[in-house]
């Protein structure tokens, strides 16, 4: 492999400390949005949505990631064929758990809109289209759609990555600039394609490059770069320092995270809690909504207590859908075997 030449235990080290820390934060973020209680620190920094930059730093996460598994597709199908597998076992598991939550809560199996809509969801495209056609989205955000769509090109980004990087960049730095101008899409700028594939090509660059990820430099740029656009506003669009932000925070963390798991207690935490970062995803709005329909205060020992709760019972209901997960994929194994 290039430069992009990734240890298990760097891997390990680095990666589940950010992981951890996206996915915590991401509940904080929807904490803060549905919460009585004023925290605006939780909520956005001068020039964006911590939700927002936190989403960006997962699709740099998933570019780098996904890099240094498969840097060379050498089978689209095999490629396609295990990011769904990858994808969608633990979607329809959480889906179908809340959605028939809503089918006893509405007494009425399709509560919704025409049930045709119904097919958003089985492709994982129901929060990324809602925008646009009502439907019966009830976890994974605007998120999974969008990460579908990057993982779809990603066999074609790859290869002009490896072949013509400095130009590949620069195609999409321009491509993603120019959609900002257009005011004409009703679709949130946060969400475009190139918003996201962005970042997510950023991500492989950076691991392709893994000395410049590495460096010090890098290091400090960022840390002054974040702290910037954490604490003074920045007349560019929010959708700009949103992307700064989400990079610049990955890198920082990246590098923090390096230094903490050197213990091994903390490692040991980072790589339970990152391990479940992708389940935490699907589950954690519904959790803290449910949350804090049953009580929603307003003094600040009580939102502390509640965001606290809210991150465990994430966690805790994360890993419950994950051993749902494999505990259905051993028996079917062991069905399939046992008949074959």
């Amino acid at each position: 492999m290039s430069d992009g030449t990734i240890s298990k235990k760097e891997k390990i080290v680095g990666i589940e400390f950010v992981r951890a820390m996206f996915a915590t934060g991401i509940v904080c973020y929807h904490f803060a949005c549905h919460s009585a209680y004023a925290a605006p620190i939780l909520y956005r920094t001068k020039n964006a949505f911590w939700g927002h930059i936190i989403v960006m730093g997962f699709f740099l996460l998933s570019g780098g990631m996904l890099y240094l598994n498969d840097h060379e597709v050498k089978d689209i199908k095999k490629f396609y064929v295990k990011r769904m597998k990858s994808i969608f076992p633990l979607f329809y598991i959480a889906f179908l758990f809340f959605f028939f939550l809503n089918v006893i809560q509405a007494k009425k199996l399709f509560y919704g809109p025409s049930p045709w809509t119904m097919f958003l969801s089985v492709i994982g495209m129901d929060g990324y289209l809602l925008y646009l056609i009502p439907n019966y989205y009830t976890i994974g955000e605007w998120f999974l759609g969008a990460i579908i769509i990057v993982y779809l090109l990603y066999p074609l980004l790859v290869k002009l990555m490896e072949k013509h990087p400095a130009i590949t960049m620069s195609v999409i730095t321009i491509l993603f600039l120019l959609q900002l101008l257009d005011g004409k899409v009703q679709m949130e700028k946060i969400r475009l394609p190139f918003t996201c594939i962005f970042p997510f090509a950023v991500g492989i660059l950076l691991f392709k490059y893994k000395k410049v990820l590495d460096s010090n430099i890098t290091l400090a740029v960022s840390g002054v770069l974040f702290l910037l656009f954490w604490l003074v506003y920045i007349p560019v669009d929010e959708v700009i320092s949103t992307e700064v932000s989400g990079i610049t925070l990955f890198i920082i963390l990246y590098r923090i995270g390096n230094i903490l798991t050197g213990q091994k207690a903390v490692a040991k935490v980072s790589g339970f809690l990152g391990a479940l970062s992708y389940p935490v995803f699907f589950v954690q709005h519904q959790v803290v909504v449910r949350l804090q329909l049953i009580k929603n205060p307003v003094s600040t020992r009580g939102y502390v207590v509640l965001l606290a709760a809210s991150v465990a019972v994430s966690f805790f209901a994360a890993w419950i859908l994950k051993n749902v997960y494999k505990t259905g994929r051993f028996l079917y194994n062991k069905i399939y075997a046992f008949n074959k």
